[in-house]
């Protein structure tokens, strides 16, 4: 993975993050409200940073 591909995984990461257990309305219907979950992709950015960080230090 090249700096730039983590770099770009990384900052994905940290939008979510921040996104996660937000409450959001429908423009179309406010009144109708939901919680925006992202741990599902957070975990999926996770394991793909975990996995190369691993294959990086393996190759070092």
């Amino acid at each position: 993975m090249t700096n730039l591909q983590r770099e770009g995984m990384e900052a994905a990461r940290h939008e979510l993050v921040t996104l996660d257990g937000l409450t959001a309305a429908d423009g179309a219907a406010p009144t109708e409200t939901f919680v925006i979950n992202t741990r599902a992709a957070i975990a999926k950015l996770d394991a793909a940073l975990n996995e190369f960080s691993c294959s990086d230090t393996a190759r070092s």
